[in-house]
C-alpha cells in the first residue's frame, strides 16, 4: 500500500523516481490521457466511483479500481509500486484536493496535482489562501475541467512532440498556436514531467513534450491563422 513508501524511503528500498501516475478520474479524456501514457512505457492506475468509467477503463487494458478516493481506504489497498505521482482530473474542486492532499505524504507535495479551480468560483484572494490546502494546479490556469472537455469535444488530440536545437519550445508554441496545451514533459533519461503553473518545466533538445493540440482534417495542425 501506499502508506508503506514513506517508510521504504526513510529504510532507503523504495524504487528511486518511480515515473508512473495515478490518474483520479476516469471519465473520457482521463482515460485518453492514461492510455497516452500507458501505450509510451509508463505506468499508470486509474481510481474512479463510477463503475462505467472504470469498466470503460477496464476494456481499454487500463489498470483501474473501483473505489471513492475520499471514502475508500485506497492508500492502503492500492498497489502503487512504480507509481510517483497523483493527477486528480475530476469536475469537483473539493474532491480533486482533498485527494491530492492525502497522498501528499506518500507521493511528496511536488507530485500531487490537481485541475485548476473552475472559473469563477474563488477570487484570486481565495486562490492564494486556498493553495497551501490544495495539490500544485496543472497544466495552466485556463485548463479547468470544464476547458479541457471543451476542448477534446471540438477535435483536440493528445501529440507527442520532440523538441530540437531548431525546433525549441517557442517553435512549438508558434506552430501549435496558443490553443496547444503541454501537459506532460518526457526527459531523456525517461523521466515524466507534468507541466504545473507554479514551475512548468523547461523544454531542452532531446525532451519530448505531450500536449493536447488542435488538427484538421488532413493531419496538419490547426492554428488561429489556419
Amino acid at each position: 500500500g501506499l502508506t508503506a513508501l514513506p517508510l521504504a524511503r526513510k529504510l532507503g528500498i523504495a524504487k528511486p523516481s518511480p515515473q508512473g501516475v495515478l490518474f483520479v478520474g476516469a471519465h473520457d479524456w482521463a482515460r485518453t490521457m492514461a492510455k497516452f501514457l500507458h501505450d509510451d512505457g509508463f505506468r499508470v492506475s486509474l481510481v474512479d466511483s463510477n463503475w462505467e468509467n472504470i469498466s470503460a477503463a477496464r476494456r481499454e487494458g487500463l489498470m483501474a479500481h473501483y473505489k471513492n478516493i475520499i471514502l475508500d481506504d485506497v492508500a492502503e489497498h492500492l498497489d502503487c509500486d512504480g507509481i510517483g505521482k497523483l493527477l486528480a482530473l475530476t469536475s469537483n474542486d473539493e474532491v480533486n484536493s482533498l485527494a491530492a492532499l492525502s497522498f501528499v505524504e506518500s507521493f511528496g507535495r511536488s507530485q500531487v496535482y490537481q485541475l485548476p479551480r473552475q472559473s469563477g468560483r474563488h477570487s484570486a484572494h481565495e486562490e492564494n489562501v486556498v493553495s497551501e490546502l490544495t495539490g500544485r494546479f496543472l497544466f495552466s490556469p485556463e485548463a479547468t475541467y470544464e476547458y479541457i472537455t471543451f476542448q477534446f469535444g471540438t477535435g483536440a488530440v493528445i501529440k507527442k512532440t520532440q523538441i530540437t536545437a531548431e525546433f525549441d519550445f517557442e517553435a512549438f508554441r508558434n506552430h501549435y498556436g496558443t490553443k496547444a496545451v503541454p501537459l506532460f514533459l518526457i526527459k531523456e533519461n525517461g523521466d515524466l514531467l507534468a507541466f504545473a503553473n507554479d514551475n512548468p518545466p523547461a523544454p531542452q533538445p532531446g525532451h519530448h513534450i505531450v500536449a493536447l493540440v488542435f488538427e484538421v482534417a488532413d493531419g496538419t495542425v490547426w492554428t488561429e491563422q489556419a
